[in-house]
């Protein structure tokens, strides 16, 4: 709400936003449906994006939608994180991923804000024109700003108005806040970053490094049949896990367990672990490790059946 109240935006100005861990893979398909759709806007209405579903994922919230000839729909109902028999059900439905994006006019944000959370928009006013400006930069008044209740657009705005529509958008996006969906969009993703030099063979198959940034690694694992790693441990890394294949058994401290497909295996530093592979199939995980070494040698073995322990 801040930003928008500067006088350098007009009031019929439309504005986007967006949350800081969201991919969106077809970006030019989305900003074409911004431009077709911004006709759409007024002084009262918010307008969402909704996501088709590519299953039914229960790390996200759905939004039913009522048909609508124009291009865009009337958002019906909101549905909360569902449990996995829900989200089967809705999807069957035809429910749409709520995106969390939200498209609206200045005038119609502050409108709504007037409405719904006037101390909210009193608070915000007060720390901007009472802020200080260096370097292009404003720094709002701390005093003001802080009265503001920590409350999410939705819980403030989207659950008390009714003017609320929904731009329906079949394009890759993934909400970035697990490990499950960051594992997946680098498994998805992964030929752009494949090198061969990166491929490192292994007695029990092979690893590439798919993606190396500061204090984390991504890598993908391929674990031949009736092979095993070794039973091992880390001082300074955490690694977290998501099968892509095949159905290892998997072992963290003194816990045994067989996991299956998309299922998130979490490593904690100083762990003891291992992945065996019993069946035909190859077994493949993304790896995503962390730490502040993020080394080979930072390896402790307990068991190995290719005679790696000194």
């Amino acid at each position: 709400l801040t930003s928008a109240l500067l006088n350098e935006i007009p009031n019929n100005q439309p504005l986007v936003y967006f949350s800081s861990d969201h991919l969106i893979e077809n970006f030019n398909v989305f900003k074409r449906s911004i431009k077709k759709n911004q006709k759409y806007l007024n002084n009262n209405n918010v307008i969402l994006f909704g996501i088709k579903p590519t299953n039914p994922n229960t790390e996200y919230g759905y939004l039913l939608l009522n048909k609508n000839k124009k291009g865009i729909s009337k958002v019906k109902k909101f549905i909360e994180k569902p449990n996995l028999y829900k989200a089967k059900k809705i999807y069957k439905k035809k429910a749409y991923w709520n995106s969390g994006i939200f498209f609206i006019r200045k005038d119609s944000l502050i409108k709504n804000f007037k409405k719904y959370q006037l101390n909210t928009f009193k608070n915000c006013y007060k720390a901007l024109i009472n802020s200080s400006y260096k370097k292009k930069i404003f720094y709002l008044k701390k005093r003001f700003f802080s009265k503001n209740l920590n409350k999410s657009f939705d819980k403030a705005i989207l659950e008390k108005t009714n003017d609320i529509n929904a731009i329906k958008l079949n394009i890759i996006w993934s909400d970035l806040g697990s490990w499950k969906e960051i594992s997946k969009m680098y498994n998805r993703n992964k030929n752009k970053y494949f090198k061969k030099k990166n491929v490192y063979l292994k007695p029990w198959g092979n690893y590439t490094n798919i993606y190396r940034g500061k204090g984390f690694l991504v890598k993908e694992l391929v674990i031949n049949s009736k092979a095993s790693l070794s039973l091992q441990k880390h001082f300074h890394r955490s690694e977290h896990w998501m099968i892509t294949k095949g159905n290892p058994l998997v072992t963290v401290n003194k816990k045994k367990y067989f996991k299956k497909v998309n299922d998130i295996i979490e490593i904690p530093k100083g762990a003891i672990h291992r992945i065996k592979n019993p069946y035909k199939e190859k077994v493949k995980i993304i790896e995503v490790q962390l730490g502040s070494v993020l080394k080979e040698n930072d390896i402790v073995r307990y068991e190995d059946i290719y005679g790696r322990i000194r």
